[in-house]
């Protein structure tokens, strides 16, 4: 693939994407008798995603999005109860995405990039033990300043859960799975546009773990680990390539968030001290 439509494709995947989450927000709140337009679902959801990607542990992205709802008028319990419901269906798709990866394509990971990035991570041990110090310090920072999470009794989505309609639930799964598929499908594509490209099945497995393995990670965005990951050959070997496949990646799976994110932030400002100023 060359590369004008590649990165066409992964901004519509990107787009793709961002629609397919906020009616999901959008389903489960309506379901619950709070409804919001898909602008402020959409601010809602990038607004999280940027906080969450510039804080350690992810501190700032729920309560970011929870500030959000309560700002769109949602109450709350509902706000809590949509946010929890969400992840009681995200969770399991993700799992089951997983699954289905590491089935397919794990052993021609291994075969392609596995064993390489094993080898090589033995041999850049000072920066393996560099990023797991940073790691250890980040996990220790967030945990002691780390704020008391409102949070709701898993029983008590369970049942909410039962007492939703059914459709709100089954729209949100497939939503899911779009959420995931497109977010996995950016790299491989990246990677497709290389005059000689990674094994399909090294580049998919790569973005997975890529991707998801930052929500295990403290540093923001899994900085410093996700570089070291991908320069070791995490998916695949990308030759001399790799620094401008891995910025790339980045644009679309993060930085484009933040700027999104900063963006929503800076007109939400303005449109309130315009607010102040009439009022006034």
């Amino acid at each position: 693939m060359t590369p004008i439509p590649a990165h066409g494709l992964c901004l519509g995947l990107v787009v793709i994407d961002l629609l397919a989450r906020a009616q999901r927000i959008r389903y489960l709140l309506g379901a619950l008798g709070r409804s919001v337009t898909l602008r402020n679902a959409l601010a809602i959801n990038v607004l999280g995603d940027a906080a969450a990607a510039l804080t350690p542990l992810r501190l700032g992205g729920e309560p970011v999005r929870l500030t959000g709802m309560l700002r769109a008028r949602v109450r709350v319990p509902a706000a809590l109860l949509a946010i929890g419901i969400e992840v009681l269906v995200e969770w399991p798709v993700g799992a089951v995405c997983a699954g289905l990866v590491l089935w397919l394509c794990a052993p021609g990971w291994w075969e392609v990039g596995g064993a390489a990035l094993a080898a090589r991570a033995t041999r850049a041990w000072p920066w393996v033990v560099g990023a797991a110090l940073l790691s250890v310090a980040c996990w220790a920072a967030g945990r002691r300043f780390q704020p008391k999470r409102a949070s709701l009794p898993f029983a008590r989505l369970i049942a909410t859960a039962r007492r939703m309609p059914t459709w709100p639930l089954a729209a949100a799964v497939p939503l899911s799975f779009i959420n995931v598929a497109t977010r996995t499908a950016i790299l491989p594509i990246l990677t497709s546009t290389l005059s000689n490209p990674p094994d399909l099945s090294a580049s998919l497995v790569g973005s997975f773990v890529l991707i998801y393995g930052q929500l295990l990670l403290p540093t923001p965005s899994g900085i410093g680990v996700i570089e070291l990951a991908m320069l070791g050959g995490a998916a695949g070997d990308l030759g001399p390539a790799t620094a401008g496949v891995l910025a790339a990646w980045r644009l679309y799976t993060t930085i484009g968030g933040i700027l999104i994110g900063g963006v929503l932030a800076l007109g939400t400002g303005r449109t309130r001290a315009r607010a102040t100023i009439s009022a006034a």
